[in-house]
């Protein structure tokens, strides 16, 4: 974490904490437990001293854009074998440089073939990164965040009309 304050290093682990843990505890169905996390995750964003938002954005924002809810935008599917087995590196482009993935699976959705990964840094977690047509990766927010884009492996045609919609004040 080189270029970091210890004080801003720890408030990056404690975002990246809270990241999870509102992805656990909101991970229930139906538009209701949409609401919550959408209303939490808003709240991380203008709150939290390691959001993404500038200062200046946080004094305007009013909350993030998002598609409206829809059930029939939930995938589930099974978790296959890997064809190919491998690593991924990507070069995030800022201090993290370059961040490696591995190949744990497959999963075959509606919309197409997706590969999961495991982070290998960060203490490590599963990743699922994808991109298609409305394609908004954390990255958009601020341009002193970093992001991993989407392998060519992982990359869908069609829009999925689902969860952000892409972040209108970019800096």
């Amino acid at each position: 974490m080189s270029g970091r304050s210890p004080r801003e290093a720890l408030e990056l682990a404690d975002y990246r904490a809270r990241v999870a843990e509102l992805y656990i505890e909101c991970a229930g169905e139906g538009a209701e437990a949409t609401a919550e996390f959408r209303r939490r995750r808003d709240r991380l964003f203008a709150e939290h001293p390691a959001s993404a938002l500038t200062p200046e954005q946080r004094e305007r924002f009013d909350g993030l854009p998002y598609f409206p809810h829809d059930p029939d935008a939930r995938v589930r599917c099974e978790l296959l074998e890997l064809r190919e087995p491998g690593e991924l590196a990507i070069d995030s482009g800022g201090e993290d440089g370059v961040v490696r993935y591995s190949r744990v699976g497959r999963l075959e959705t509606q919309r197409g073939e997706l590969t999961l990964f495991w982070t290998e840094g960060y203490g490590g977690n599963l990743f699922l990164p994808f991109r298609d047509a409305t394609y908004n990766p954390s990255c958009a927010y601020n341009s002193r965040w970093t992001c991993p884009l989407a392998p060519p492996e992982n990359r869908l045609d069609e829009p999925i009309r689902a969860g952000e919609l892409r972040f209108g004040d970019p800096v």
